[in-house]
């Protein structure tokens, strides 16, 4: 029934690996590529027996779970075979679990599940298979060994429609689906939840035919509808269900980026104080870990304001050549304000930054920039042309100064102290704390009455019951932060493109919250874009275990300011660091020198661990030793890349 197994192993690599699950520990036994823990299985449901294989390859903790269906005729042992699965369970420390369906054939080995209207025994018996699924989800988490928030099910033709069936009636306890060939038939009861759902499907499958209608053999009650309308499904319960969590869940992605803007600011209050500049005089490199995916590219100017007590004035230089930006960003990430090469031209001046509660008149050659909150993060970027450009470059952004402009009233210090984001008293207290620190209800403040009967708003004090609630979920919130950034909805040569609105959020509080989480200080599109690759074109994760060539065309990246490509090694929480380089390259770019440029005035940029042979050397992006990401970046990018025509070419699998 299923020609191409391989597309198995590709809808669950999306969601395997594509999705930034936390990490886990494999057993000893596995991780030198022995095989799993292997154990047959059964319950006792509807008076039956029901077998499962479980192919354990996690550790100690609990670990995400991929339950993987098989076809119709089909049994555990022939899906084991068929989605080769052992390497991934193997690589990501999984637990692989294959249910067999029920069948009346003599050796009880043609088996079917009942999908509802296919496939035959299950169908026509109407056999419990939703219950006997749920029975099996149940008992790995009840004996420790499955993480609850991270079941996710697959299955290919008659399993695929079962796959369908599991997330519409067990939805809450599935993270995704990943169908493969395998339709639905019109007649569906409607889904409670909502469940993220990769559809595969099989254009030439005579079976199940892609386009609807009747199966080529004699397997289900009626015609089924072409595939497209399996994707229709999944988007319109998107949009006309809500999940348990969904008012918490809106909650935590407006809430998340108060709680980051805080935890950090409260980093330069420590090192530095409020309303003073801190001018980070070096590029920033392995041991730089403040703020994720930091850049490589300019030095920095940085100030944490607290504006209660009045205006703070910002002094800039006048420049022509040299790029600079000085961005000001509220309490919810938004960059409100620049200053420099884009957005006045390179003139400088002076400056009063004021918060929403400011009621006075500036002198005569003083522009205002007005924040709807009190605190703000401004951050001055330099752009340096090589380590020899260092001093002045520094020399540059010495002559950016800040001063409050009444030492009568002293910043206001941060009450309460940003701890472990999965300690929900700590987390609310956090969040609260800001919110009470911006009265007035100007900019997003005050959309925070919408969150206040789960816990949020100034003054507000969490119930337990709604602190018990929210430690269940922020583990689930942090996760699907972490998927939010890294799979990206446009992917092109492998190259995730940012979405619209990154650096001015408006109300997409998942993608506010998402950048705050992978890419804090993210610059507004006119300023700067950015692109990200963990894989190759064809979906390979990247690995500094392979080698790679990227070949930038003739004519370069199309940017007005400049661009690098920076590497990233992955951390196991899901942010990214730099990492320690024997050549100290973390990025290369337009103002590397040295780079060798081919005949036609293409550069190719070779990206591995260990260092090339020979003149190719100059062009070398050193990788760390495993998994990796990286990150192009084009400061004032021009209109072919903000359509998205100009296209970031793939990576090259090098031999």
């Amino acid at each position: 029934m299923f020609k191409r197994p391989t597309l198995v192993f590709w809808a669950l690599l999306l969601l395997a690996i594509g999705l930034p699950w936390t990490a886990v520990s494999a057993h000893a036994a596995t991780a030198t590529g022995a095989s799993p823990v292997v154990t047959e299985e059964f319950i006792l449901h509807d008076e039956r027996n029901r077998r499962f294989l479980v192919h354990d390859y996690s550790g100690d903790e609990p670990a995400p779970v991929v339950l993987i269906l098989h076809g119709g005729g089909g049994h555990a042992e022939n899906a084991a075979n068929m989605a080769e699965f052992s390497s991934i369970g193997e690589r990501e420390g999984l637990i692989l679990v294959y249910p067999d369906g029920s069948g009346g054939s003599p050796g009880g080995r043609l088996l079917t599940w009942n999908a509802g209207d296919c496939c035959a025994y299950a169908m026509l018996n109407n056999i419990d298979d939703v219950g006997f699924i749920e029975g099996v989800i149940d008992s790995l988490i009840a004996s420790g060994r499955a993480d609850a928030a991270r079941i996710y099910v697959t299955g290919m033709s008659n399993g695929a429609m079962m796959t369908h069936r599991l997330a519409r009636e067990l939805g809450p306890k599935i993270a995704a689906i990943a169908p493969v060939v395998g339709a639905i038939f019109g007649d569906e009861p409607p889904a409670t939840h909502a469940v993220p759902a990769l559809i595969i499907v099989g254009a030439d499958d005579t079976v199940v035919p892609g386009a609807g209608g009747q199966a080529s053999r004699d397997v289900a009650d009626q015609p089924t509808l072409d595939y497209h309308a399996s994707a229709e499904m999944w988007a319109f319960f998107k949009r006309h269900t809500k999940s348990p969590h969904n008012d918490l869940e809106a909650a935590f992605y407006y809430a998340f980026p108060l709680y980051e803007i805080a935890r950090t600011g409260q980093n330069r209050e420590r090192t530095t104080g409020l309303n003073q500049l801190q001018y980070v005089a070096r590029l920033l490199d392995h041991t730089s870990r403040q703020i994720t995916a930091p850049n490589n590219d300019t030095v920095y100017a940085s100030a944490q304001l607290e504006l209660s007590g009045g205006p703070v004035e910002v002094i800039a230089p006048f420049e022509s050549e040299r790029y600079y930006s000085i961005a000001f960003m509220d309490a919810f990430t938004d960059n409100f304000a620049y200053i420099g090469s884009r957005a006045t031209g390179g003139d400088g001046g002076r400056f009063w930054v004021v918060g929403p509660q400011w009621q006075g008149t500036a002198p005569e050659g003083v522009q205002v920039i007005r924040s709807s909150t009190n605190d703000v993060w401004m951050l001055g970027r330099t752009v340096v042309y090589g380590t020899e450009d260092l001093r002045a470059a520094n020399a540059f952004q010495q002559q950016i100064t800040l001063r409050p402009v009444s030492a009568a009233t002293p910043a206001r210090p941060f009450a309460v102290t940003a701890g472990d984001v999965l300690d929900p008293a700590n987390f609310l207290a956090v969040v609260n704390d800001m919110l009470a620190r911006s009265p007035g209800g100007q900019g997003h403040t005050v959309r925070a009455e919408a969150y206040a009967a789960v816990g949020i708003g100034a003054g507000i004090t969490p119930s337990p019951e709604q602190l018990e609630a929210w430690r269940k979920f922020l583990p689930v919130g942090i996760e699907s932060l972490r998927q939010k950034f890294l799979v990206r909805d446009h992917v092109v040569n492998g190259w995730g493109y940012q979405e619209a609105g990154v650096g001015n959020f408006g109300e997409n509080d998942l993608l506010r919250a998402s950048v705050a989480l992978g890419g804090l200080a993210a610059l507004t599109e006119d300023e700067a874009m950015y692109f990200q690759a963990t894989t190759t074109a064809t979906g390979e994760p990247l690995s500094g275990e392979l080698a790679y060539r990227w070949r930038i065309p003739a004519g370069g990246i199309p940017a007005d300011a400049f661009w690098s490509l920076t590497m990233y090694q992955v951390e196991e929480d899901g942010r990214f660091f730099l990492t320690e380089k024997p050549i100290n390259r973390y990025s290369i770019g337009d103002r590397t020198l040295g780079l060798i440029t081919n005949a036609d005035g293409s550069v190719d940029i070779l990206i591995q661990h260990e260092r090339p042979q020979g003149e190719m050397a100059a062009n070398w992006l050193p990788a760390p030793a495993g998994k990796m990401r990286l990150a192009l970046r084009a400061y004032l990018p021009r209109q072919a890349l903000r359509d998205r025509s100009w296209q970031v070419p793939p990576l090259e699998l090098q031999e």
